[in-house]
């Protein structure tokens, strides 16, 4: 499903409607993030790796004449790899780094699509079976036509580490 930014910053501007969030695929997990978060969606092209790296940042990709660095999200939250049926993307997001926004992109297996979730249908997350992930960057979880969904704060997993590996993305 192609999803475009403006369609996305449309449904997410509405007043007085529930969160609306992006779902994407990683291995067999689906993730969704608020769509306030996110930038655009790109098709991966060429990634120049960085010398010394830790082994989540890929690299940085030209957006445009500015270098976006590109995380795998799966690498930093320990999912393992499986074979996927989707369209890799990167997404390229707003992450707060200190006292402004930065964009980073970050390489997921496929999009979904844009979700309009009621709050009522957010649920907490147990404190069972996320023993690799920090509990603090899953906001709730939603079940969607019989599939999990995991809501998370992009916020909460790059904003350290665009500050500790001096990943300095383009302002926001």
């Amino acid at each position: 499903m192609k999803i475009s930014t403006r369609h996305v910053r449309d449904v997410a501007g509405e007043e007085d409607s529930s969160p609306v969030y992006l779902t994407f695929h990683l291995g067999e997990q689906t993730l969704g993030i608020d769509v306030r978060d996110v930038r655009e969606l790109l098709v991966p092209g060429k990634i120049t790796p960085l010398p010394d790296a830790p082994i989540c940042v890929l690299g940085v990709v030209d957006l445009r004449g500015t270098p976006l660095p590109v995380v795998d999200l799966k690498a930093h939250l320990d999912i393992p790899s499986t074979a996927s049926t989707h369209e890799p993307q990167i997404l390229v997001v707003e992450v707060a780094a200190g006292s402004h926004r930065k964009l980073l992109g970050i390489l997921v297996d496929g999009v979904g699509q844009v979700d309009e979730i009621p709050a009522d249908k957010i649920q907490p997350c147990p404190s069972i079976g996320i023993s690799n992930w920090d509990s603090s960057i899953i906001e709730g979880l939603s079940l969607r036509e019989a599939e999990l969904v995991v809501l998370i704060r992009i916020d909460r997993i790059f904003g350290d580490m665009m500050d500790e590996l001096a990943l300095d993305g383009p302002p926001a």
